[in-house]
């Protein structure tokens, strides 16, 4: 949607770099208002790891005036392969700096890619990363007439933003993870040459485990869970913050100085107190500084002392990670409203398997297979969703008057295994009341498929076809 060119600002000499909006876009209202929006989005930035706007407007054409960057991007980087787990994580560390400083400004990104994270070389601080280009980015709080339109690179897109559904910055994290597994593994967890199959795949398809993509580095389980966790389909089950996330990896042993690393810099220590000592002791002029130095001996002799103990282990220490704390199992949940409680604070596992155990006791009740056939529906497991709903239905007729079991089946009909099962229970168990809501999808569906099963539904049931 632009040009780049790398400028001055003369007055100050410095070196800047210039986007003008495109000149097929220059003379579109709606385009025009999507730059300047790009412009007040980027200028509310100030963090090291985002690129600052530092003047906008219109000469001819909208423009912005950002910092100049150079460097090399991920994209460019992964040309050479995968990068060792601790660089990885370094960065990826980074990226969630800056994103949480832009999700605090209530700015989402919305097109986190390699090729839009540069690293450049700052004097003495090694990889260091800028993220550019908040071209795509929706503010939290500013309604866009653009935003039912799906935005963002295929590969790295959030389910959410596949389905053109409500995106905030839990997508951004759900991006983040496509990256940081792609720099660990040097692939990307779905690939496809095809953009629907790739959006299908984000929408459905499980992510692999990190050792499946690269059998030569041992991840240690803690890290799979957290990549894991990173790429949920559902956004509840992600985490939830930049912070969160970064935390999570921080505690990863790949995060983690080795033991040797460790012995190292304890003797590296003692050789540096050692000669300062021998050449500043008292009576040789610098007591002063032999003073100053007098509290590093007891840091070396603990961290040589971990050092040691990490490396050589106590007797029968087993190596790995160590086990849990034991923790006293949660209460029973009694009644549908704690398991409702449940799903509000986000522990969605706890509450499917609470209502799994009180529709055993409860076989007659319509809520707990309409609560979960929600939750199977949000976990993308479409069949146990609709198998839910039926149960649903035919406990409480009532629950046909329900638009959102009604929507959910409906968006069950873009899915080949499930289609014919969501037509049926449309058909067969819903009937008149799904029309109001089949008209909607025949409209304005989330993708062709929907929109032309949802035409098709209506003609059967007005046609009365349905049994209902």
């Amino acid at each position: 949607m632009g040009v780049v060119y790398r400028a001055e600002r003369v007055q100050l000499g410095r070196i800047v770099a210039i986007k003008f909006l495109h000149t097929l876009f220059a003379t579109s209202d709606d385009f025009i208002k999507r730059f300047e929006l790009e412009a007040r989005t980027m200028s509310r930035l100030d963090h090291p790891n985002c690129v600052s706007v530092i003047d906008y407007g219109v000469s001819g054409a909208p423009f912005i005036v950002m910092d100049y960057v150079t460097g090399t991007t991920l994209k460019q980087l992964l040309d050479d392969g995968p990068l060792p787990p601790a660089r990885a994580l370094g960065i990826a560390r980074q990226m969630l700096a800056g994103l949480a400083h832009a999700h605090e400004k209530g700015i989402i990104h919305r097109d986190v890619k390699p090729a839009n994270i540069m690293l450049t070389k700052a004097t003495g601080t090694g990889d260091h990363v800028r993220i550019l280009d908040f071209g795509l980015a929706k503010l939290i709080d500013v309604d866009q007439s653009l935003s039912s339109v799906i935005v963002g690179t295929p590969n790295y897109m959030s389910p959410e933003q596949a389905g053109a559904r409500k995106v905030d910055g839990r997508s951004d994290i759900y991006a983040t993870g496509v990256v940081l597994f792609e720099l660990l593994t040097g692939h990307k967890p779905f690939v496809s040459d095809e953009a629907l199959e790739m959006i299908r795949m984000h929408l459905e398809d499980p992510p692999p485990a990190l050792r499946e993509r690269r059998r030569d580095v041992a991840f240690s389980d803690e890290l799979e869970a957290v990549v894991r966790r990173a790429l949920a389909k559902a956004p509840e089950d992600r985490f939830q913050t930049p912070e969160e996330l970064a935390d999570a990896l921080d505690a990863t042993p790949e995060a983690q100085p080795s033991a040797r690393q460790l012995a190292a810099r304890a003797q590296t220590a003692a050789r540096l107190v050692t000669s300062s000592a021998l050449a500043n002791a008292p009576g040789r002029g610098a007591g002063a500084r032999w003073r100053r130095l007098r509290w590093i001996a007891p840091l070396v002799l603990v961290v040589g002392g971990a050092a040691t103990w990490l490396a050589l282990g106590r007797p029968g220490m087993r190596r790995g990670p160590r086990p849990p704390a034991a923790a006293s199992a949660p209460a029973p949940v009694a009644t549908v409203a704690e398991a409702r409680r449940l799903i509000t604070s986000g522990r969605r596992d706890e509450a499917l398997s609470a209502l799994h155990d009180l529709r055993r006791k409860n076989v007659k009740n319509a809520e707990i297979p309409y609560l979960i056939g929600n939750l199977y529906f949000d976990k993308h497991q479409p069949a146990e969703a609709l198998a839910a709903y039926r149960v649903a239905l035919d406990n409480d007729p009532g629950m046909r008057q329900n638009p959102t079991l009604t929507r959910n089946v409906i968006e069950l009909l873009d899915g080949a295994n499930a289609r014919d099962t969501a037509r049926a229970v449309l058909l067969n168990k819903i009937g008149a009341p799904a029309l109001p809501h089949l008209r909607t999808a025949a409209r304005a569906g989330r993708t062709p498929e929907i929109k032309r099963q949802a035409t098709q539904l209506v003609k059967d049931l007005s046609a009365g076809r349905g049994r209902p």
